[in-house]
């Protein structure tokens, strides 16, 4: 899709100064990966990621991920997708990447069973261990991370 995140990314990667060596992966093959082409970044596509949760097609993402990031070396992973915050920060971690985490908004905030909210925060818990940053682009959102003990202040 495009809009919030993607636009995000997209603005991000096209306008570091050329003194850095950005690339872009994603799942799926959509607007967001047309306009970074377009742009001129690499653009990697990770096949097996996709929105919903499959362990299996989820585990397949994360090997994805960790060959791009033996691959490319990066100095830097910066996620902003809360599902892929989880798998590439394991990957980035396990590889002693310093990695930053842009939260577009906290799932544990959406209408969902109780059973589901505490499952969500214990793995936003979890996911933000892999971090050296984490980046909430509202204060809401950071409001909600200190509230729910996701993240230090």
């Amino acid at each position: 899709v495009w809009g919030g995140a993607q636009k995000y990314v997209h603005d991000l990667a096209v306008t570091l100064p050329k003194e850095y060596k950005v690339a872009v992966a994603g799942g799926g093959h959509g607007p967001m990966a047309e306009k970074i082409i377009s742009a001129g970044v690499p653009y990697f596509e990770i096949k097996a990621f996709q929105r919903d949760v499959n362990i299996f097609k989820d585990i397949w993402a994360f090997f994805e991920i960790f060959s791009l990031l033996i691959r490319t070396n990066p100095d830097i992973v910066h996620v902003s997708s809360a599902k892929a915050g989880g798998v590439a920060g394991v990957a980035a971690f396990i590889l002693r990447k310093r990695a930053i985490f842009t939260v577009h908004g906290w799932t544990f905030n959406e209408a969902r069973p109780r059973w589901q909210i505490f499952l969500i925060k214990l793995f936003s818990k979890i996911t933000c261990l892999f971090y050296d940053k984490i980046i909430c682009v509202s204060e809401h959102d950071r409001q909600a991370a200190i509230k729910n003990k996701i993240a230090a202040e």
